[in-house]
């Protein structure tokens, strides 16, 4: 019985961890924390690192667009800048 219910949730962590690691990368993913057992701790785990990780992609979006509107920026400038120079 107990080897049942292990096994149980081994197999609906692995299924999970197959499908985020499979799918779109889905950061809004978590695994279901069950019990507070090794397997919810290694969930818990798990849920904590995509945590992070999906921050860290936040940031970077978030600088991106930054990035893009400043070099929008630089390149309006240059445009002017050579307008400028031809009259």
């Amino acid at each position: 019985m107990v080897g049942r219910s292990l096994s149980r949730g081994l197999d609906g962590l692995r299924l999970t961890l197959r499908d985020v690691a499979e799918g779109d990368g889905d950061l809004t993913r978590r695994l279901p924390v069950t019990s507070q057992d090794e397997l919810g701790q290694l969930a818990g785990a798990f849920n904590r690192f995509v945590e992070k990780v999906h921050g860290l992609v936040r940031q970077i979006v978030e600088m991106t667009g930054q990035l893009t509107e400043l070099v929008g920026q630089v390149s309006d400038q240059a445009q002017r800048s050579e307008q400028a120079m031809a009259q």
